[in-house]
């Protein structure tokens, strides 16, 4: 009837309203591409694309802009397929294109390929989700593979496939599976499964019923633990620190990872592992293995605020885990000035201990009514203009047994971290046993008044015919003995 050279499943054949199944069972009619009744309209949610049925649908694939799902379906609308619509390898691709919308492959409808004696294969794409009923039910495949996204296979899905000997399953978590979906070739069909998912099919329902499972000899080797590297103990907010994740075994095939923030107020981390603190608080990241996502860590560590405020002093922080940096210096007060008698302690605590090393440029600068500061053993560096203009103060201890340096002084006024009248007046008090060096070094050197903590050095004062040696450092008197002494004399208790 046909000339050899015409090829039927490449041609659309219109046929007489309602005669379409008459011509599809018929033997010189049956195979064209498509078959579209005179006088009916074509479904355009129901199509033939490259010789395979689709239904298409208005739902929106994922996040994927303007890409739709769609789904393979029976050949026939209606009754019972012939059997012959389909032979030999069918490979369903994962996406297809119609009227220029592209639609994505997600489900295998019921009864897709029922009864489709001569299929031997059907290649099922990433992208399917769902196996519907009967989707296979007696037809010829003798193998198929299943995707590893795939969730659900539906009543009757596989019943019958005499032929099916191998099925291979990629999916880690196995999918759901209705009654009777696997009904008379358990014994006769063996399944293959992921490395280290044999005891997870052998106990899931549907899938346990294999007499034979065994391991995909060219399936990944998947991870067994994850840890992550490079975390800290602390970082200051602003700052960025790299974490990588360590995969076992070694020769895992996929090392892939998601990276994620448990507090997304706290931390941002990024596809590489990157983390950024933005506020101070507890920090959780967390890496999931993409090959195994039932493989995962947290890591926690707190992050910091680069400026605080505490007990009325406001401190700027420095932390460098790798070099053991913790450090804290005072800074200039965000409104207001500093005032009375200030002594700075060793540690500060801003969630963890910070090591007091000196003052910033400018951090005293004008607080007029400073009348003392007391800098801790640990102090390094004194900025500059720290104390310039500060006429009320009137002691400054320093207890680091070395005198703090002054960085980026170039002796220009505007650069003196003590004012001319704080270098006259003022009383600058160090260590006994560095008193030579403060008298040696830059910028103290200049003071007046340099005593020792700890020294000798009283001032003689006679009060109320008393003489007195008075130790300012100390606020403490003693009395000194004198020829001018007679008669009964009081030495007062304060």
């Amino acid at each position: 009837m046909f000339s050899s050279t015409f090829n039927k499943a490449n041609v659309t054949l219109t046929v007489p309203a309602g005669k379409a199944a008459a011509y599809k069972a018929s033997p010189d009619w049956s195979g064209f591409k498509e078959y579209i009744e005179d006088g009916v309209e074509p479904d355009p949610y129901h199509v033939v694309v490259d010789g395979i049925h689709y239904e298409l649908t208005d739902k929106p694939y994922g996040d994927e802009s303007g890409m739709l799902e769609c789904y393979v379906e029976s050949p026939v609308r209606s009754g019972w397929p012939a059997g012959d619509e389909y032979n030999g390898i069918i490979t369903i691709p994962e996406t297809i294109t119609y009227n220029t919308r592209k639609y994505v492959v997600t489900q295998i409808k019921t009864e897709s390929f029922y009864m489709q004696s001569a299929v031997t294969e059907v290649k099922i794409p990433a992208t399917v989700k769902v196996i519907g009923m009967s989707a296979f039910q007696e037809s010829g495949i003798t193998t198929i593979t299943l995707p590893d996204i795939l969730t659900r296979i539906d009543n009757n899905a596989f019943r019958r496939c005499s032929s099916l000997k191998t099925m291979i399953a990629q999916v880690l978590v196995p999918a759901t599976v209705g009654s009777g979906a696997f009904a008379t070739i358990t014994s006769t069909c063996t399944l293959y499964v992921p490395r280290g998912m044999e005891n997870t099919y052998r106990a899931a329902d549907g899938w346990k019923d294999f007499l034979n499972i065994e391991i995909n000899p060219d399936s990944h080797i998947l991870p067994e633990t994850v840890s992550i590297g490079g975390q800290p103990q602390a970082m200051l907010v602003g700052d960025k620190v790299q974490l990588h994740a360590n995969i076992t075994p070694e020769n895992t095939t996929d090392k892939s990872v998601e990276w994620k923030s448990l507090s997304p107020d706290i931390a941002h981390v990024d596809e590489t592992g990157m983390v950024t603190a933005l506020a101070p608080g507890n920090a959780q990241i967390e890496v999931i293995c993409n090959d195994n996502r039932t493989i995962s860590m947290v890591a926690t560590w707190i992050c910091i605020a680069k400026e605080a405020v505490i007990d009325g002093i406001n401190y700027r922080f420095e932390y460098v885990e790798k070099d053991k940096i913790a450090d804290a210096y005072v800074i200039s007060p965000a409104s207001g000035t500093y005032s009375g008698d200030i002594e700075l302690p060793d540690q500060v605590m801003n969630m963890i201990k910070f090591n007091m090393r000196g003052v910033s440029d400018g951090a005293f600068m004008n607080c007029t009514e400073l009348t003392s500061v007391s800098l801790p053993v640990g102090t390094t560096t004194i900025g500059l203009a720290s104390f310039h203009g500060c006429p009320a103060l009137r002691t400054i201890t320093v207890n680091a047994p070395t005198p703090p340096t002054f960085p980026g002084y170039t002796e220009s006024e505007e650069q003196e971290p003590f004012s001319l009248a704080t270098l006259e007046t003022c009383k600058l008090y160090v260590p006994a046993n560095s008193y030579a060096a403060y008298t040696e070094a830059e910028v103290w050197k200049n003071f007046k008044n340099i005593r020792a903590i700890g020294g000798d050095e009283y001032v003689e004062a006679s009060i109320d015919g008393i003489l007195y040696a008075i130790y300012d450092f100390y606020g403490t008197a003693t009395v000194l003995p004198s020829a001018d002494y007679s008669g009964e004399i009081t030495v007062p208790s304060l």
